[in-house]
């Protein structure tokens, strides 16, 4: 129970009524004036207090609510069968989207394409290239894979931004079907962003083609099968990235070169000369020239092989593109100068060096 008291405010009004009575008949010319009326005030006032008194009121309290059954300390409380939560991905539609999905315990790699669209990424594409239109800065997408995300770049660069595109091998060769290949075996395409449709595929090599497309690289995280396997029961465990670096070159001259979608002189261009000119390492790299490194590579076009995991120099137990058919080997590889890879055997290993960027060259 509370107790409330409303307070009389008709004593007040008739104060206010005698000042006004007071001015408009009685004299206001001498403090004395003002005495009497302030005295007459008074007396009105608590008079008025005596006929409309302050009234009181009680409230009733509200009914308590009805006491839950106490846990035990030793129950553990368990949430909602699909509920629990996920590592947040930084992207808010993407945590909803992972969140719906384990709530209809939609939990294998299949349900990992389907938690990051097409959409998602040229959102952050388009919302990157404004934010780098608003501060002036040239702008290097890495592992574009859609033909959305595409078109923000040229919307963009259609502006007068300066925007270069990186996609990697994946993207242009493998497609989402992967995800729903049986016994988990999908887990070894789980990647960010992952694999898309076959148009996606097919315009990233008109991309590539036509110069819109700057360089490719690769995704090269060689998680092993063993690893992979956090994820069977969640595929937001599974640990992203697939082995590819040594593949790289193959597989763009077997399904770009061979099949006619880009010359050999594109190949070296977006493999060596535009990544060397990107961080500033041109001409001592990504040319063939006196004074330049000896970075070469010599490829043979002749023939065929077969990519396995059995013959592959990364130590990790899968390949993404196992039985995949090659045209041609790479034959030799030299790292300045040093013959450090031949007929598949490398001769020299370790030899590399950590090289400070320069500035942007295109």
């Amino acid at each position: 129970m509370a107790f409330m008291k409303r307070k009389s405010v008709l004593p007040i009004y008739l104060v206010g009524v005698t000042w006004l009575v007071w001015a408009v008949f009685l004299p206001l010319y001498r403090p004395a004036h003002y005495i009497m009326a302030a005295l007459a005030s008074a007396i009105v006032y608590f008079v008025g207090k005596m006929i409309w008194p302050d009234r009181g009121y009680v409230l009733k309290d509200e009914p308590e609510p009805a006491a839950q059954p106490e846990r035990a300390e030793s129950e553990p409380q368990q949430p909602p069968k699909g509920a629990e939560k996920s590592a947040s991905t930084g992207d808010p539609a993407i945590d909803a989207l992972i969140a719906e999905k384990k709530a209809a315990g939609a939990l294998s790699p299949a349900s990992h394409p389907l938690c990051r669209p097409a959409e998602a990424e040229a959102e952050a594409v388009g919302r990157l290239l404004k934010l780098a239109r608003v501060a002036n800065v040239p702008v290097m997408i890495v592992h574009l894979s859609t033909a959305a995300a595409l078109r923000e770049v040229e919307a963009a660069r259609g502006l007068g931004q300066k925007v270069f595109v990186e996609t990697c091998p994946h993207y242009l060769l493998l497609d989402d079907s992967r995800y729903s290949l049986p016994d988990f075996a999908g887990a070894r395409y789980v990647c960010a962003p992952p694999l898309r449709k076959k148009l996606d595929n097919e315009r990233l090599w008109k991309a590539l083609a036509d110069g819109e497309i700057q360089t490719v690289s690769t995704d090269h995280c060689s998680f092993t099968l063993a690893q992979k396997d956090a994820g069977r029961g969640d595929f937001t465990k599974i640990p992203g990235g697939m082995p590819g670096v040594e593949t790289r070159g193959t597989l763009l001259f077997t399904y770009g070169v061979a099949a006619g979608r880009i010359t050999a002189e594109r190949m070296a261009d977006v493999l060596a000369e535009t990544p060397a000119k990107l961080y500033g390492l041109f001409p001592r790299k990504g040319v063939l020239q006196p004074g330049a490194d000896a970075d070469i590579v010599v490829y043979d076009p002749r023939g065929t092989s077969c990519i396995t995991a059995a013959d592959q120099a990364a130590n990790v137990d899968y390949a993404p593109y196992e039985g995949t058919q090659i045209a041609g080997h790479i034959a030799e590889v030299y790292l300045r100068g040093t013959c450090v890879v031949r007929e598949g055997k490398i001769l020299h290993d370790r030899n590399g060096q950590y090289l400070h960027r320069g500035k942007c060259m295109l």
